[in-house]
């Protein structure tokens, strides 16, 4: 073989072992010598829910600030944001765009409609699913994840403490989504009481009729799963009317932030950070930052151990992790690739919120 063929050859092969190694780059797709991976998220970034969106904007740019601090990384990480404004039909045009077009190594959908409409495509072009939504019909083991616990183990707990109250008539008030749906059906077949169901529908404004129902039935224990501004219209109508009973709820925290009108609630829900993570970063996280800055810090060190984006071999590296100890505590990763924390119950005490004992 001629030597001018010979060297030819092996630059091809250099250059076919790369592309295995860290799989499909362009030009631009290279920062600082190394190959940029790029993780696509789309949040709620404007609207009523907002503030969600801007935590777990945050949350990924503090893991993307602290994963490109390492100088031995392979890799260099970017983030690219789309906001799909708590718009359902958003959710599928922006996954779209980010996986054919900004050609994205990783997507993190947030809420169950963004989750559902890019989780085949992540499947299908075979990327890296992080779904910020408690859906189980997203998971596949190979590369959709969630960031939140299986559905079982939320509603286990709400159950158990439900049941600790020893109600008669309990009323689930929950939002029109699929995670809400999912949970409702596993709480009426785990409540040891009557139980009746109010559906808190997105963008509605006035709750006076569904308040009035709930009074004249008069149940013991009220349970609420939705998110701003129902959420704090529809206890605003609670109160008017005067409806007494325990009130419990799920996530409302991470959904509305710590605000005057839980005061009383009880509140089920996972991990909202663990002490260090908030002392480190003070005011720049915020309740939600912790589990999306999670999401990026185990993509980024599966990326790194596989040293490829190749998606079945930071799968495979995801699950070897097992568990780890992140911003929200310890996590442990389910076969089915869910990210699992403990589940905690709260109560909002003049102002603070007070970790029940049961």
């Amino acid at each position: 073989m001629k030597k001018k063929e010979k060297k030819f050859w092996i630059v091809i092969g250099m250059l076919a072992f790369f592309a295995g190694a860290f799989g499909t780059f362009n030009k631009r797709d290279v920062g600082g010598g190394k190959p940029v991976v790029k993780i696509g998220a789309i949040l709620s970034l404007t609207g009523d829910v907002a503030h969600v969106g801007q935590a777990a904007k945050r949350g990924i740019e503090l893991a993307i600030e602290d994963v490109n601090k390492n100088p031995d990384n392979k890799f260099i990480y970017r983030a690219i944001f789309e906001d799909h404004r708590m718009e359902a039909r958003l959710g599928a045009p922006l996954a779209t765009k980010m996986i054919l077009n900004d050609r994205v190594h990783a997507i993190i959908p947030q809420f169950s409609a963004s989750a559902r409409a890019a989780a085949p495509m992540v499947v299908q072009n075979r990327i890296i699913g992080l779904n910020a939504a408690p859906v189980a019909d997203v998971l596949d083991g190979v590369y959709n994840f969630t960031l939140f616990n299986d559905a079982e183990i939320n509603v286990a707990a709400i159950s158990k403490f439900i049941n600790s109250k020893n109600p008669k008539r309990v009323v689930l008030a929950l939002q029109n989504s699929g995670a809400a749906q999912e949970m409702t059906v596993g709480l009426r077949s785990q409540i040891n009481a009557e139980v009746r169901d109010f559906t808190i529908n997105v963008g509605d404004r006035d709750f006076k009729t569904v308040a009035r129902q709930i009074k004249q039935w008069n149940p013991d224990l009220i349970f609420l799963f939705t998110m701003s501004p129902e959420l704090e219209l529809f206890i605003r109508e609670m109160r008017l009317q005067g409806i007494e009973g325990t009130k419990v709820g799920f996530d409302l925290i991470n959904g509305v932030g710590m605000q005057p009108f839980l005061e009383g609630f009880y509140i089920v829900s996972q991990s909202l950070g663990n002490e260090e993570f908030f002392e480190r970063f003070g005011s720049q996280a915020t309740l939600y930052s912790p589990y999306f800055y999670d999401a990026v810090m185990v993509y980024a060190d599966a990326v790194e151990r596989a040293g490829s984006v190749e998606a079945e071999a930071v799968s495979a590296e995801i699950h070897k992790l097992g568990s780890f100890e992140g911003a929200l505590g310890h996590v442990k990763i389910s076969p089915r690739g869910a990210f699992q924390s403990q589940v905690v119950v709260y109560k909002f005490e003049n102002g603070r919120l007070i970790t029940v004992k049961e």
